[in-house]
């Protein structure tokens, strides 16, 4: 597929418009349906796990960010906020924000870094350590709905390989 576009006018061409052909990759699968390209899958695929997240901790007042903070803390004890932001890619300030309020549920505790005032160092409570669990036993449910309902051995091998791209990008 080839789509026609204008170019936006810059120094160089002093204001003229330009035509570009810009070739599109464009995948028909066997049965002649358009396949995404694999960024707006992925999109879906995110878009539907946060959704399946926030649907079973809606009556903790958790959401998908919350049990994300939970989940890293959990791997990583001890971690301060700035590194979560850093490894999560997420502003400080969402961060912080995110923390105030699992704290104020009581399923965190933050403690000021002795030799740096301004950082916090975070550790689950009982209660954070139990919504882990929960968590955990959720994404196990999502990801086997996932996988059941498109029950292909390819997409498993693909998903696990997708699993390690974004390892590898974090």
């Amino acid at each position: 597929m080839v789509i026609n576009e204008l170019s936006q006018p810059n120094d160089v061409d002093k204001g003229e418009k330009t035509e570009i052909d810009i070739e599109l990759p464009v995948e028909i699968n066997d049965d002649a349906h358009y396949v995404p390209p694999f960024g707006i899958l992925a999109d879906i695929l995110h878009r539907s796990y946060n959704t399946y997240i926030n649907r079973s901790f809606k009556d903790y007042k958790l959401n998908y960010s919350h049990i994300s903070l939970l989940i890293e803390i959990y791997l990583n004890k001890g971690i301060s906020q700035e590194n979560i932001a850093n490894k999560l890619k997420i502003d400080k300030g969402s961060v912080a924000k995110g923390f105030r309020k699992l704290e104020e549920g009581k399923y965190i505790i933050r403690v000021r870094d002795k030799k740096d005032r301004r950082k916090y160092t975070l550790n689950l409570t009982d209660s954070g350590e139990e919504m882990v669990k929960r968590a955990i036993k959720v994404n196990a449910e999502w990801e086997e709905k996932v996988l059941d309902s498109l029950n292909s051995e390819q997409f498993k091998n693909n998903f696990k390989k997708a699993t390690n791209i974004a390892t590898g990008l974090l």
